[in-house]
C-alpha cells in the first residue's frame, strides 16, 4: 500500500522519502515498567502519531472523525487507524444509550432545549405561595400549550402555518409567534447542535458509519496493514466491528488467519489477564459473525488455561472460567483439554447461581457422554440442591435442559422445577401476568418433564395447570411448541386434561416444516392419538403420516434392527429360566400391509416384542433405542410412547436397552431378565 510502509531499521521516519508508516506499538508499560528496562515507558514512538490520536479525541461526532481520516490520510500511522475504530465504536454505542421519542415529540423537545426544563416544583415551595414558582409553573403551562399548539401544525387539513389562526387562544398564539421566532430555526439550520441534540428520529449512528465510503477506505488501510497488528489492537477491530454490527469478512478472515499464525502468550503477569479477556471478547465477536468451527477457539482457550507463568495467581478468575465454557456452548468445536482442565478447576471456583446453570448448559451443548462431564453433571446437581433457594426458575430450567440434553434423570432437581412451575402458572393465572419463562422455553421443560418423570402426580398437574394457562396465549404457540406439548401429552397419558387445546395442537403440526426434523416422534403422536383418544377429529396433514410411516417401518416391522437381541432375550428365558409360555411377535410381511393400508393397529403390532405369561399375566418384553443413562430402565423419547402403546393393550411392559443389554455377559442378563420380572 503507498500509505504504510514496514519499520525502518533504526526506528525513525526518513523525512526525505514519501510519507511511511510503521505500526505504532502501546507498549505493555501502560500498567507499569518493565524491570528489565526504563527506555520502554513511551506510549508513541513518533511524535507525529501522538498529535493525530490528540487531534482526533477533539473530535465531537463520527462525522468529524470520518472527515479526518480522509483530509489526513497521508499522516495516518496503523495505531491512528485503531484508534479511530475504538472512537467510530464509542459513538456509536453512545447514540444507541440515548433515549428516543416519538417524531411528534420533536418541535417540543426541541422547545424545551430553548426555553429550559419543565420540572414540577416541590409541594411545599407551591403553597407557600412563592412568585418565581408560580412564574415557573406559568412557563410549564405555556410550553404544553406549545406542545398542543405544535401537533396541530402536524394537522395540516385542520391548521398550517400560513392558514388561520383565529382558532387559537391568545396564549396558543404567543407561543406560536415564539415558536416561529426561536424553536423553528433550529430546524432550518441542520448544523445546529441543539438541533442535532434534539433530533430523535433519524437512522441509527451505527447505520450512518458503515454506509459512508469514508468508512470503507478506514477498513481498506486496515486490512492491507493487518499483518502488523499485535494481538490487542486486532482484537480491539474485530469488537468494534461487532459493536457496529458489520460482518466485513473480509477484515474477519484476514485477522483470523493473523490471529492463527503469530503467539498469544503473554509473559507479563500484569497484562496476562487482561489480554485474555480481550480475546475472549473478540472470539464472542467471531461468534456472532457466524464463524462456529474456527480453531482460534482452542487456541485461546488453551493459552488461558495454560500452566501460570511465575508471578501470576494459581487460579484462574471465575468470570474467564464460565467465558470460556459458554464461548464452546455455542461453536461446533469441541476441545477436550479446555473441558478437562476448567473440570478440575470447578469444584473449587465459588460460582454463583447464574453462572453453574451456564456451566451445565455448556457441558451438555456437544452430547459428549464422558466420565469428565458426568461428573460436572452430577457435582451441578448435588449444588442445586444445596442451594435451591438461590437459583432462580430460568436458572433451575437451564440446568433442567442441560441434565435431558445428557440423558441424566435427577429427581430432586426435576420436582423441584416441576413445583416451581406449579406455582408460577397458579400465580400467573391468578394474577393475570405472564410467566418468566417464554412459551418456547416452557413448551421444551415441560416436554423434558414428562419425557423424564411421566408417571409422576406433579408433572400431570404441570401440564394440567400448562394447558389453562395457554388458553390465554395460545396465539403464541407455533409448530415447534406443539409437538412437544403433544408428545408431552401421550407421554404422561394426560390427554383428557384439554381437549379442545389438544386438538388445537394437533392441527398446528404440519402447518411448518419443523416436523420434517422429527418425522418418527410425529408419527407416534399420531398413532397414540389414533388408537387412544380418536375421538378428537383433529388431524394431521396427510404428508406427515404418510413420511412418519417410512421412519416408523424402518425400525418396526420387517425393518426391526433387535431380532438378534430379542431372540436371546428368548432364548434365555426357555433356557436358563425355565419359562414356557413365550412368543415372539411375527412381524413378517407387516411393513407392506401397514404401507397399503395405514391401519393404526397394525403399525402398533408391528413392534417387535416377547410376549410371556407369568400367572395369568400378560407381559411383553421390548428393546428400545433411548433410555435415561443413570436408570436404564427407564425409556425415553418415542420409546416411552411405545410402552405407553402397549400398555394400552393391558400387557404389563419391560423396556430393555440395547446397549446395556449388549454390555452384559449371560449370567448377568439371566439375574437382570429375572429382576424385571420379579422372579425369585
Amino acid at each position: 500500500m503507498a500509505y504504510y510502509a514496514h519499520f525502518a531499521s533504526d526506528g525513525f521516519q526518513s523525512a526525505a522519502a514519501e510519507p511511511s508508516r510503521r505500526y505504532t506499538e502501546v507498549n505493555r508499560t501502560l500498567q507499569g515498567p518493565r524491570e528489565d528496562t526504563q527506555e520502554d515507558n513511551v506510549i508513541y514512538v513518533n511524535e507525529v502519531c501522538m498529535q493525530m490520536d490528540q487531534l482526533m479525541s477533539k473530535c465531537e461526532d463520527h462525522e468529524d472523525l470520518l472527515v479526518l481520516l480522509v483530509t489526513h490520510r497521508g499522516v495516518m500511522y496503523l495505531h491512528n487507524l485503531v484508534t479511530a475504530m475504538n472512537m467510530l465504536q464509542a459513538f456509536a454505542e453512545r447514540d444507541r444509550a440515548r433515549t428516543r421519542q416519538p417524531d411528534a415529540d420533536d418541535l417540543f423537545a426541541g422547545y424545551q432545549e430553548v426555553f429550559g426544563d419543565d420540572v414540577a416544583p416541590p409541594k411545599a415551595e407551591y403553597a407557600a405561595g412563592n412568585g418565581e414558582v408560580e412564574n415557573r409553573m406559568n412557563g410549564i403551562h405555556q410550553a404544553k400549550a406549545a406542545k398542543e399548539a405544535t401537533e396541530q401544525l402536524g394537522r395540516p387539513q385542520e391548521l398550517t402555518l400560513t392558514g388561520d389562526i383565529d382558532g387559537l387562544t391568545e396564549t396558543q398564539q404567543n407561543i406560536l409567534k415564539k415558536a416561529k421566532e426561536e424553536v423553528l430555526v433550529h430546524f432550518e439550520n441542520p448544523a445546529n447542535r441543539h438541533y442535532l441534540k434534539c433530533r430523535q428520529h433519524s437512522m441509527p449512528v451505527a447505520d450512518v458509519i458503515v454506509r459512508d465510503e469514508r468508512f470503507d477506505l478506514l477498513l481498506h488501510d486496515i486490512y492491507e496493514n493487518r499483518n502488523k497488528l499485535d494481538v490487542e489492537s486486532a482484537c480491539q477491530i474485530i469488537i468494534a466491528l461487532d459493536a457496529l454490527q458489520y460482518k466485513y469478512f473480509r477484515l474477519y478472515n484476514g485477522i483470523l488467519r493473523h490471529l492463527m499464525r503469530i503467539p498469544l502468550h503473554d509473559s507479563y503477569p500484569s497484562t496476562a489477564k487482561e489480554k485474555g479477556k480481550l480475546l475472549l471478547k473478540a472470539c464472542q465477536c467471531y461468534v456472532r459473525a457466524g464463524f462456529y468451527d474456527s480453531p482460534l477457539y482452542s487456541k485461546v482457550c488453551r493459552e488461558i488455561y495454560r500452566q501460570p507463568i511465575e508471578g501470576a495467581t494459581n487460579e484462574i478468575d471465575p468470570e474467564s472460567l464460565v467465558e470460556t465454557l459458554k464461548l464452546f456452548a455455542k461453536v461446533d468445536v469441541y476441545d477436550p483439554v479446555v473441558f478437562s482442565a476448567a473440570a478440575a478447576r470447578l469444584m473449587h471456583t465459588p460460582l454463583t447461581a447464574n453462572d453453574l446453570s451456564h456451566v451445565a448448559a455448556a457441558y451438555a451443548a456437544h452430547n459428549n457422554y464422558t466420565k469428565t462431564h458426568d461428573e460436572v453433571m452430577i457435582w451441578a446437581a448435588n449444588q442445586i440442591q444445596k442451594r435451591t433457594n438461590e437459583f432462580t426458575t430460568l436458572e433451575l430450567a437451564r440446568c433442567v435442559n442441560a441434565f435431558a440434553g445428557m440423558r441424566l434423570f435427577f429427581p430432586p432437581v426435576y420436582n423441584t422445577l416441576v413445583q416451581r412451575l406449579i406455582d408460577d402458572l397458579e400465580m400467573a393465572g391468578n394474577s393475570y401476568v405472564k410467566m418468566q419463562l417464554t412459551i418456547p422455553q416452557m413448551s421444551v421443560i415441560v416436554h423434558h418433564l414428562a419425557n423424564f418423570a411421566p408417571d409422576e402426580h406433579t408433572t400431570q398437574s404441570l401440564i394440567h395447570n400448562f394447558m389453562a394457562y395457554l388458553e390465554e396465549y395460545i396465539d403464541l404457540v407455533d409448530e415447534k411448541c406443539a409437538i412437544n406439548l403433544a408428545f408431552a401429552v401421550c407421554a404422561t397419558n394426560t390427554h383428557v386434561a384439554n381437549p379442545y387445546l389438544l386438538s388445537f395442537l394437533l392441527r398446528i403440526i404440519g402447518k411448518g416444516t419443523e416436523w420434517e426434523q422429527c418425522k418418527y416422534r410425529v408419527f407416534a403422536i399420531w398413532l397414540f392419538h389414533v388408537i387412544n383418544f380418536p375421538e378428537i377429529s383433529a388431524n394431521m396433514p396427510k404428508r406427515c403420516i404418510t413420511s412418519g410411516m417410512r421412519e416408523w417401518m424402518l425400525r418396526h416391522g420387517n425393518g426391526t434392527q433387535f431380532t438378534a437381541e430379542l431372540k436371546d432375550i428368548a432364548d434365555i428365558l426357555q433356557k436358563d429360566l425355565g419359562l414356557k409360555n413365550i412368543t415372539e411377535t411375527d412381524t413378517t410381511a407387516k411393513g407392506n400391509e401397514v404401507i397399503e393400508g395405514r391401519e393404526a393397529s397394525d403399525a402398533v403390532t408391528a413392534i417387535s416384542s416377547i410376549d410371556i405369561s407369568i400367572e395369568d399375566i400378560k407381559h411383553k418384553i421390548v428393546i428400545n433405542e433411548n433410555s435415561c443413562r443413570n436408570d436404564t430402565q427407564k425409556p425415553i423419547g418415542v420409546d416411552l410412547v411405545i410402552q405407553n402403546l402397549l400398555r394400552s393393550t393391558g400387557a404389563k411392559v419391560h423396556s430393555v436397552n440395547f446397549q446395556h443389554w449388549l454390555s452384559m455377559n449371560r449370567t448377568e442378563k439371566e439375574q437382570f431378565l429375572r429382576d424385571v420380572l420379579s422372579l425369585s
